[in-house]
C-alpha cells in the first residue's frame, strides 16, 4: 500500500515522473565572446501523483486529509512501490512552488469521489 504521511493513497495512482531522469539541471548562458557555457548541478527530483476519471480515484476523508496535511504540515513521508521503484520510504516537501501541492476535483458536481493531484520534492 502507498502512503504520503499515514494517509493510505487509491489504488491506480500515477507517479507521472516515473521512468524520467531529472537527476541533474542545466542552464545555458553565452559568453561575452558568444561561446555557449553551461552550468549543470543536482536537480530536486519531483513527484506528481495523479488520478484520472478512470483510476485512483479519492474518497472524501482521503481527499480532506490530504488537503489538510498540505496546509499544515511543509513535509511528509512518502511510502511509494511501482515497476520501476522497489517499495521506499522517502522524505519529501509538498511543492507549493507552480501550483497547489493537493488539488481535488470531484467527478462531478456534488460527488463525493474526487480525482486530484498531489505535487511533491523528495528531500532525501
Amino acid at each position: 500500500m502507498n502512503t504520503l504521511g499515514g494517509i493510505d493513497l487509491p489504488e491506480g495512482l500515477v507517479w507521472s515522473e516515473s521512468g524520467q531522469a531529472q537527476g541533474r539541471r542545466t542552464a545555458l548562458r553565452t559568453a561575452l565572446d558568444g561561446t555557449p557555457v553551461v552550468f549543470a548541478g543536482a536537480a530536486p527530483q519531483r513527484v506528481t501523483l495523479t488520478s484520472g476519471d478512470d483510476h485512483g480515484w479519492f474518497d472524501e476523508v482521503t481527499a480532506a486529509a490530504l488537503l489538510d496535511l498540505a496546509e499544515s504540515s511543509p513535509t511528509a513521508v512518502l511510502v511509494w512501490a511501482d515497476p520501476l521503484r522497489p517499495t521506499a520510504t522517502r522524505a519529501a516537501a509538498f511543492d507549493h512552488e507552480s501550483a497547489p501541492a493537493v488539488q481535488m476535483e470531484p467527478l462531478w458536481p456534488g460527488c463525493a469521489v474526487y480525482t486530484g493531484r498531489i505535487a511533491l520534492i523528495l528531500i532525501d
